[in-house]
This record gives structure tokens, sequence and C-alpha cells, in this order.
């Protein structure tokens, strides 16, 4: 699960970052 490597607190970090590039 990625909840075990921390990648989704790193992930979610990243979309929201690059949604706000896109928009």
């Amino acid at each position: 699960d990625l909840s075990d490597n921390g990648l989704t607190g790193e992930i979610p970090q990243n979309l929201s970052r690059l949604t706000a590039l896109e928009s």
C-alpha cells in the first residue's frame, strides 16, 4: 500500500501543484 510508504503524503502535494500550474 502507498499509505505504508508515506507516498500518500507526497503524491497529493505534487498533484495539487500540477493542477495549480495547469489552471
